[in-house]
């Protein structure tokens, strides 16, 4: 199937998915967002003192602990939608910039192009590795430059049988650039956040951009994230 990050097509999925919205406090955490200091540090040795505000660190933690719930993944088997949408809700109330939160069964494989923001491909991809990947699936932004953009975080729910579903947290890209901008005032050079390989797509930026294409550029890449 078509896996681009820019588009989806397909049939609104009949089966049900759970949602919840909210803003609030993240405590600490080391999951790969909050990895982003380090590696605007190397990028200029004046940015040593630069570190993102710590609301929001710790998200992927936050949706990783979700997917640890036992009482989440009994929901989930018994099909108990109260339950799940609860959890759903609660989950959002932790989560900046919040656009939705999906908590999925196992297997689902259906995108939602109606949804807001969509489901798409690239998501599907993300869950069906959340599923059966070792290691969790990386944070990325899906369906950059259109009005369905938003970052996303997939990891598994654990139950005591192995793998009982998914959640799946989008958020507003925009907050990308509120991590970046403190550089804005640390740095004397210019500094891009990118996502890909073959087709880079730059999603913040701070700095002098007429030093784009000046010089070797130190890159290096976000630890739990597919950005560098």
């Amino acid at each position: 199937p078509n896996r681009d990050r820019r588009s989806c097509r397909g049939k609104r999925d009949g089966r049900r998915s759970a949602h919840g919205a909210g803003s609030g406090p993240l405590r600490r955490g080391r999951d790969g967002l909050s990895e982003l200091s380090t590696v605007f540090d190397k990028a200029s040795k004046s940015a040593a003192a630069y570190r993102p505000d710590k609301r929001f660190e710790g998200v992927a933690d936050s949706v990783a602990a979700a997917g640890r719930s036992a009482a989440l993944a009994s929901a989930l088997g018994d099909n108990d939608s109260t339950v799940v949408s609860q959890h759903a809700a609660a989950l959002g109330r932790l989560i900046p910039a919040v656009l939705d939160v999906r908590i999925l069964p196992a297997g689902y494989h259906r995108i939602d192009a109606t949804g807001q923001p969509p489901l798409s491909y690239a998501c599907l991809d993300l869950i069906h590795r959340a599923e059966t990947a070792r290691l969790p699936p990386p944070v990325e932004v899906h369906l950059f430059g259109t009005k369905g953009q938003h970052m996303v975080v997939v990891r598994p729910v654990i139950g005591a049988h192995g793998i009982a579903g998914t959640v799946v947290v989008t958020m507003d890209v925009d907050l990308l650039k509120k991590w970046v901008q403190p550089l804005s005032g640390e740095t004397n050079g210019y500094v891009e956040l990118r996502q890909g390989a073959a087709e880079t797509l730059v999603l913040a930026a701070v700095g002098n951009k007429a030093l784009q294409g000046g010089g070797a550029p130190y890159t290096a890449a976000v630890p739990g994230t597919a950005w560098q």
